[in-house]
């Protein structure tokens, strides 16, 4: 483990925070150009949201499934992977011609989201503990709150000249995957190569012990299949079996197939719901209390995410860079305050840290509707932020680290799926409430459910 004062000198995190850093572009990039998509294709804004819903819904139904195989297979070979995958989806849709389209490359990013910012969550369990642990945390949401807050800035320039230009910026992922293959190791906590091969082991060991030992390399496969023709080398040890005499019919042989597969499906699925049990024991009240408050964080954050650019140009009467700006000082406070969290750890309890920031969160939300001047909007949006930087790596650095190293990663697929799942139903949610209602509403709703969570974490943490 790394000490603390080496902790910047440590070329791994960088290529954590590069890995991280990519991730955090999902939404950033995407959210400035919205305006210009809904004009260009004539989208309402409830459908327009669906560019984030498409990312995120099949980011939901990948991070379990990544999670399992990081923790199997082991990291590198997933967020390597998953990095060309983001960047080449993510740059085509700069190209494409129908709404169809974006949809389909949103949703092809979604699916190597897991390899990105959850897997830089889940790789700082593996390599650090203790306040270290908590101080990277904060580096990697202070990373996410600088990639917050420059990449909206970049992307509401360039929709001055078309909305397309933004998405060329995930070429960046290219650079990510040079930092990473260099820096960037196995983990020594992660899986090895030998708990692979036990898990492949496991899930053709029903299957072993129905047909015997393997055959050796050359060996005719009926010596396994055939059960005439292991009666015959059994009775006779020094013949070789007559295989033109002994033959299997075909729906025989289609039969034994057959029973290889279901044997291999049992012993996956029976494996598979192994790991499910360990993941439910490994996690504590106290985690999953977290996790529910960052699903609640993250339904109202991206909700403002998606619908402040288009609130800047409807209502406030602003331009689309403007809206690019509103976006980005919602990852001030992931810039300035996260950094601080661990220290702030060591004086005062983090469950005080989490109601707190849950409160500044909600209170921040129903601020927006004191005022229409933008200039007041975003100084309230970037306060408002701070509840966010703070309460993101604590949270973060709990469910981590209340995790065995085995379960880890789908320890964290747990807290990401909630994420995602949140951030991928949190457009089409509000997208509905505003086109039947207002702002006002949007905001209301937001703050109420801000601190409705605040009060449920203190009545769970502070009685702990």
């Amino acid at each position: 483990m790394a000490e603390t004062s080496a902790l910047r000198s440590d070329p791994k995190l960088y290529a954590i925070l590069g890995l991280a850093g990519v991730g955090v572009l999902s939404s950033t990039l995407v959210s400035p150009a919205l305006p210009g998509m809904a004009s260009t294709f004539d989208l309402t804004e409830a459908r327009v949201g669906m560019v984030m819903t498409a990312f995120f819904l099949t980011a939901v139904v990948a991070i379990p499934t990544v999670g399992v195989v990081t923790d199997v297979w082991g990291r590198r070979r997933v967020f390597l992977g998953s990095l060309l995958v983001y960047g080449v989806a993510g740059t085509l849709i700069g190209f494409v011609d129908t709404f169809g389209f974006v949809l389909l490359l949103r949703a092809v990013q979604g699916c190597a989201f897991p390899g990105l910012l959850p897997m830089a969550i889940t790789l700082i369990g593996d390599l650090y503990d203790g306040a270290v642990a908590t101080t990277a945390q904060g580096y990697l949401t202070s990373t996410t709150g600088f990639g917050g807050i420059v990449s909206p800035l970049v992307a509401g320039v360039l929709v001055d000249i078309s909305w397309r230009l933004p998405f060329w910026l995930y070429g960046i992922s290219f650079a990510a995957f040079v930092l990473c293959y260099w820096w960037l190791p196995e983990p020594d906590a992660a899986p090895t190569d030998e708990r692979s091969s036990a898990f492949e082991d496991g899930q053709s060991s029903a299957l072993e012990s129905n047909a015997g030992p393997n055959p050796t390399p050359g060996a005719n496969r009926s010596a396994v299949s055939n059960p005439a023709s292991e009666r015959s080398e059994l009775a006779n040890p020094g013949s070789t079996p007559n295989h033109e005499q002994v033959r299997e019919p075909d729906d025989a042989n289609t039969g034994g197939n057959t029973s290889a597969w279901i044997a291999r499906a049992s012993a996956w699925i029976t494996r598979v719901s192994g790991m499910i049990r360990e993941v439910e024991d490994a996690l504590t009240s106290e985690a999953r209390t977290i996790i529910c408050a960052v699903v609640a964080l993250f339904f109202v954050r991206y909700a403002l995410f998606t619908f402040m650019p288009l609130y800047a140009v409807t209502v406030l009467g602003t331009s689309e860079f403007i809206g690019g700006v509103a976006v980005a000082v919602l990852g001030l406070g992931r810039f300035v305050a996260a950094p601080y969290a661990g220290r702030l750890a060591t004086r005062v309890s983090r469950p005080t840290i989490l109601v707190s920031s849950l409160l500044c969160f909600g209170v921040g939300t129903w601020a927006l509707l004191l005022t229409t001047e933008p200039w007041a909007v975003i100084v309230i949006l970037g306060l408002t932020s701070v509840g966010d930087g703070f309460f993101d790596p604590v949270a973060n650095d709990i469910v981590t680290m209340s995790a065995p190293a085995a379960v880890r990663g789908r320890i964290v697929s747990v807290l990401e799926v909630g994420k995602t799942g949140a951030i991928a139903v949190s457009p089409v949610a509000f997208g509905v409430l505003l086109s039947a209602s207002s702002y006002t509403i949007l905001f209301l709703t937001g703050g109420a459910l801000m601190a409705i969570t605040s009060g449920i974490v203190g009545l769970v943490l502070f009685e702990r």
